[in-house]
């Protein structure tokens, strides 16, 4: 959950916004047509998690590691045992479209990495086609420099890759407005699919229960 917005919104509040963000990140992504995985750092069992698995058809699995990057990492090596290329989509990006993710899909085909890069100075999607072991340690997460400091790891590998347009993410209140613009109309209701509503009780579930992000892998033909 995005605990930075709850002296804003509080709890329930919080917990609708990062629902409704996660939501719109599984929608997008299955338009793309190549298989999708919601990773979690929490409980696959919540009601909310189990409706999305079945609408959208998604595999769940669960984040291990010791911080972000570890568990990028292990999301990254696993995925690309039996795919060509993976991509790891944050679920709190408003900005970035159906477009953009089949652009990344093709261009993973002949480039090493394309990354959607945050007006924060981190990045809301980072794409490989390789094993991204040294992209990912010792990172300085949430801050400025996560970007520049991935750029110049890519660099020092030789590898070929591509920024996509500056995209916004939503981690604090001021940044509630492009939520609201980049969200459909509807989606900040309290029923979401299958009509599982989170309420005050459940939120706390929820704040250990939903991803950072999604991944999906591309599978795509020879």
């Amino acid at each position: 959950m995005k605990t930075r917005l709850i002296p804003a919104l509080g709890a329930e509040g919080a917990c609708e916004i990062h629902t409704s963000l996660v939501e719109r990140t599984l929608a997008l992504a299955v338009r793309v047509g190549v298989p999708v995985e919601l990773w979690l750092d929490g409980e696959a069992a919540h009601p909310t998690v189990a409706a999305w698995r079945n609408h959208y058809r998604l595999r769940v699995r669960r984040q291990r590691g010791a911080g972000l990057g570890a568990r990028m990492q292990q999301a990254i090596r696993q995925t690309l045992r039996t795919s060509r290329s993976v991509l790891v989509l944050g679920c709190d990006c408003v900005t970035l479209t159906e477009y953009e993710l089949r652009f990344t899909v093709q261009r993973l085909r002949s480039m090493d990495a394309v990354i959607a890069p945050a007006r924060d100075g981190g990045y809301v999607m980072l794409g490989v086609s390789r094993p991204a072991d040294s992209l990912l340690q010792r990172v300085p997460w949430g801050t400025r420099h996560v970007l520049a400091e991935t750029q110049r790891r890519m660099r020092a590998l030789g590898w070929r890759y591509r920024l996509l347009d500056w995209q916004h993410d939503v981690d604090r209140p001021v940044d509630l407005h492009r939520a609201l613009r980049g969200l459909s109309k509807g989606k900040l209701a309290t029923g979401r699919v299958g009509d599982h509503r989170i309420n005050a009780e459940r939120a706390s579930e929820l704040t250990c229960g939903v991803a950072y992000a999604a991944l999906y892998g591309s599978r795509m033909p020879d």
